[in-house]
C-alpha cells in the first residue's frame, strides 16, 4: 500500500503503476531538496510560498549564539585563559585554544575586547548580519558568525 502522508506534493502519485514510474525519482528529489522546496516549486507558480504555514508539530531546537570566539596563542604557546570585555558570553578551555561562547542572538554591530593574562588585548568589530527566512518554521534571525583570534605575548 502506498502512504501519501510525506507531502502534498506526494497526492500526485495515486496509483502504484505510477508510483513504480515516478515514485523513485520523486524519492531522490525529495531527499536532495525537501519536501518544502518541492512544495513551494511544483504547486505555487511564479508566486512564491504561501504567506501562511502551518508549523504545527515542528520543534525548533536552540539557535546558536549570534557569536562565538576562538582564541589561540599563537603556535607553540598554551591556551590562552581569555575573557570577552564589552560583551556578556563565557570562555572554556579546547585543547590548544580557547573557545568563547557570547549570550548575543541578535543581528547587529558589535564591538568588544578578548583579553587573557600575558597577552596583548585585541579589539574586535563584527557585523551579524540579519536573515530571514520566508516560510521557514524555524528561523534565528541572523548569520552565526565564527570569529579566529590569535593574541600577542607581552
Amino acid at each position: 500500500m502506498v502512504q501519501r502522508a510525506l507531502c502534498p506534493v506526494c497526492e500526485l502519485l495515486p496509483t502504484q503503476g505510477m508510483v513504480r514510474t515516478f515514485g523513485f525519482p520523486l524519492l531522490i528529489a525529495l531527499t536532495l531538496v525537501g519536501c518544502d522546496t518541492l512544495e513551494r516549486t511544483l504547486g505555487d507558480g511564479d508566486e512564491g510560498p504561501p504567506e501562511e504555514r502551518s508549523c504545527e508539530g515542528v520543534v525548533c531546537g536552540p539557535c546558536a549564539p549570534a557569536i562565538t570566539v576562538r582564541v589561540s596563542g599563537g603556535p607553540g604557546n598554551p591556551a590562552p585563559d581569555a575573557v570577552l570585555s564589552g560583551l556578556n558570553g563565557s570562555c572554556g578551555a579546547d585543547g590548544t585554544r580557547t573557545v568563547c561562547s557570547t549570550n548575543v542572538y541578535a543581528p547587529g554591530d558589535y564591538a568588544f575586547e578578548v583579553r587573557a593574562p600575558g597577552y596583548q588585548p585585541a579589539s574586535v568589530e563584527v557585523t551579524v548580519p540579519e536573515v530571514l527566512v520566508v516560510g521557514a518554521c524555524c528561523n534565528c534571525g541572523y548569520e552565526a558568525r565564527v570569529l579566529d583570534v590569535t593574541l600577542e605575548r607581552l
